[in-house]
């Protein structure tokens, strides 16, 4: 599809002239969000501006980390967790932030992460394609455009899991104490906006 060319060479161009990290900045960035998690109660998040102490390159989770947010879920729900501040260092070290995170993460590279996790997963490229593919029980891992019209107001990721044949549930879509329902897929991302998305099974 076109739009996922475009898509893939713009994420490809930010990243290349994008800085990144020094070794000894992710060592110092791990032991301050380590730290911090410490006193957090274990669970899925909804809400990701709770987690602004946290650090995510040269801002913070509450900002930016939403992607490590929808996959520090998506490990929870399958049984397999993993500590948030291990997440945001894995995709530190392997390049996945932009612009040392003021402009989140690349969509396209989360494959690095979730291979190396021993997720099942698979590429969706359309809402179309993952209308006919999810079935009860499975999670999509999905980055839309915050406002489709003006990209320059950023990405937004986020996990959708469905129940039954339409019950669809967001976690951490629009920052709520619980999370959201809606009865359709389009309804859960909006029309226009969806970029990429990873079917976990």
């Amino acid at each position: 599809m076109l739009g996922q060319l475009v898509h893939k060479i713009a994420f490809s161009i930010v990243q290349f002239v994008a800085p990144s990290f020094g070794e000894s900045e992710g060592r110092s960035f791990y032991e301050k969000n380590r730290n911090i998690e410490a006193g957090f109660r274990p669970g899925l998040i909804t809400d990701q501006r709770m987690l602004s102490e946290m650090t995510y390159g040269d801002t913070d989770v509450g900002n930016t980390g939403c992607e490590a947010v929808a996959l520090y879920n998506a490990l929870m729900l399958k049984g397999r967790p993993k500590p948030l501040t291990d997440i945001i260092h894995d995709l530190q070290e392997s390049q996945t932030l932009i612009n040392r995170g003021r402009w989140g993460t690349n969509p396209y590279k989360m494959k690095q992460i979730m291979d190396e996790y021993g997720l099942i997963y698979e590429t969706i490229e359309s809402i179309e394609e993952a209308e006919t593919k999810i079935r009860s029980g499975e999670m999509l891992l999905v980055t839309v455009w915050n406002h489709w019209k003006k990209p320059l107001r950023g990405i937004h990721g986020y996990l959708i899991l469905m129940r039954g044949e339409s019950d669809f549930y967001m976690f951490n879509r629009n920052y709520r104490k619980k999370p959201e329902h809606a009865n359709s897929l389009k309804e859960a991302i909006g029309d226009g906006r969806y970029i990429v998305g990873y079917l976990i099974r």
